[in-house]
């Protein structure tokens, strides 16, 4: 059946061919922040903010329609970035002198071919990095190599890959996450490394590669097979689908028209991780089936519906939930089976060119009369809501943006009755990082004083009721059979921790993607249960290449 749904797919690409997709650009990459901007300013209706990772032939046709709005530098990097969407005597006005004549021709990339109906994009990664800590049994290291290659052929096949090699000391707030779960938050399996150079014991030693291979099939429809990740939602956080969880396997179809941007994602993932297996084997199997609607009603307003079930058979992928334009609830029961079935809508509304105003509503699920009529906190109101404003340049300082984002998440929410059923991937959360029964606030800001120094710093607020031996509603991992109480159940229940996390990062552009790197992490969590605090102190310095930052924030 899968097999056939995608020859189908791919027979379409004899009726039309088209340039309207390319491939995509990395979460964190600067361009998601020019783009924060880009969409606050212009109130273009043509592109889907929250459908993440970006397009990006499509953000760079987005960008250029409206390159007025851009400033000297943000064009720039958008060209040096993404040059491969350039003409070709375009892309060699954007030529350097080259190293070894074939070497960095681009500033942007190592090594790079351009031919009308080809082009590749070669890059090394690197990040390595050093903190030390408050506590001197504490210091964290960081020695991350890799390289990434994308590339395209006749505007129509987009390709890409990286892979990375990764030694590390964790900070050990993210050990403590390792050590109960068995699992580094984005990573899969790990074994213990110990250093020849930096005498630090409980380190790691991690690799993970990402890949996929996209088709155009027709002019507004793309298809796209692969390993990696994926997010949707206008905020720092998403209670729909983020890129917290490890890489998975996935088959995503792309259809945009008019107002709209419609999204379906299959994927199999993983129930638990390696090191839950004594003696080896396979890893069980689950799979996860998502769709989400775009659709921009004005020019300052989107709206998106979303769905996602998540489910298990022994062996083989339930054939009915590939309907790509179907409530998932209706095949649900025509099966007669207990999938984790979520529902969630979303909004973003941009103001005077000034700001961005978004939100999320997820339903896991509820019963009618006891959330509006009875509300007796009953366990099995199951919802979580998102609350953001972004607003750019404040009192007119230029290259200034602050967020703030509210998430609030009732306990037991993405859990499930089901063992396996859990809206997880490889014992992490494929939604918020937290779990559920939590509320949160966020304040982060980006300001860019000047093209080459960039500071970033935020603060989170977390208050979470934790679990002890009993379910109170927080480890989505634990089969919401096993709660407390059918009714009482109200955020916070349970082990009350509160957490405040400060981060500044700071960073120097020496080149194009290469960054000298500093910052400072607090952390602090005060809990009921004294065993739960922890206070950590991080001053990190490091260079960085090719890669995003990546902040542990819960």
């Amino acid at each position: 059946m899968l097999r056939s749904l995608i020859t189908f797919l791919l027979v379409l690409s004899l009726i039309q061919s088209t340039s309207s997709q390319g491939s995509l650009l990395p979460l964190g990459n600067r361009a998601y922040e020019i783009m924060d901007r880009l969409d606050i300013l212009s109130n273009d209706e043509s592109f889907h903010t929250a459908i993440k990772y970006f397009d990006r032939k499509q953000m760079f046709d987005f960008s250029m329609a409206n390159d007025s709005l851009l400033s000297n530098d943000e064009r720039d990097f958008l060209h040096l970035d993404n040059s491969e969407y350039l003409s070709i005597e375009n892309q060699e006005a954007q030529f350097s002198k080259p190293i070894l004549k074939y070497f960095y021709q681009n500033r942007a990339s190592f090594y790079e071919v351009n031919k009308t109906n080809f082009f590749l994009r070669v890059n090394p990664i690197l990040n390595v990095k050093y903190g030390l800590s408050a506590r001197a049994d504490s210091a964290t290291f960081t020695n991350l190599r890799g390289v990434e290659i994308r590339g395209g052929i006749d505007k129509k096949v987009f390709f890409y890959t990286n892979i990375l090699e990764t030694q590390a000391r964790l900070p050990d707030f993210v050990r403590g996450y390792r050590d109960k779960f068995l699992a580094i938050p984005g990573q899969g399996f790990y074994k213990t490394f110990n250093s020849n150079f930096i005498e630090l014991n409980n380190s790691n030693d991690f690799l993970n590669a990402q890949g996929y291979l996209s088709y155009n099939a027709s002019k507004h429809f793309g298809i796209q097979l692969g390993h990696g990740k994926n997010f949707i939602g206008n905020g720092i956080r998403s209670l729909f689908l983020s890129d917290f969880s490890n890489n998975y396997f996935y088959l995503k179809l792309n259809t945009k028209i008019w107002k709209f941007h419609y999204q379906n994602i299959f994927a199999e993932i993983a129930p638990i991780a390696d090191l839950d297996i004594v003696n080896g084997g396979l890893i069980p199997k689950k799979y996860f089936a998502a769709h989400y609607l775009s659709f921009n009603l004005l020019k300052n307003l989107s709206i998106g519906i979303f769905e996602s079930i998540v489910f298990t058979r022994e062996n083989y992928f339930e054939f009915q939930y590939l309907n790509p334009i179907i409530l998932y609830r209706t095949v649900e029961q025509l099966i007669g089976s207990q999938d984790n079935v979520l529902l969630g809508v979303d909004f973003k509304w941009n103001i005077k060119n000034k700001a961005s105003l978004y939100g999320q509503l997820i339903f896991d699920e509820f019963i009618y009369e006891e959330l509006f009529l009875e509300r007796r906190g009953f366990w099995a109101n199951k919802y979580g809501l998102q609350l953001g404003l972004k607003y750019i340049d404040p009192l007119s300082i230029k290259n200034l943006d602050l967020i703030l984002e509210w998430n609030s998440v009732r306990p037991y929410t993405y859990s499930h009755r089901i063992t396996f059923g859990e809206y997880s991937h490889y014992k992490q959360s494929i939604a918020h990082p937290i779990g559920a029964n939590f509320t949160e606030f966020i304040f982060k800001a980006n300001y860019r004083p000047t093209d080459n120094i960039h500071i970033q710093p935020s603060i989170y607020l977390i208050n979470v009721g934790e679990d002890d031996t009993r379910n109170f509603g927080n480890n989505i991992l634990l089969p919401s059979n096993t709660r407390v109480d059918d009714f009482n159940n109200e955020i916070g229940q349970g082990i009350s921790s509160n957490i405040f996390l400060a981060n500044i990062n700071m960073s120097y552009e020496l080149f194009h993607n290469g960054f000298i790197d500093a910052d400072i992490i607090y952390r602090s969590k005060i809990s009921e249960e004294p065993a739960n605090e922890l206070n950590s102190l991080y001053f990190n310095l490091g260079f960085r290449m090719n890669i995003s930052r990546f902040n542990f924030s819960f």
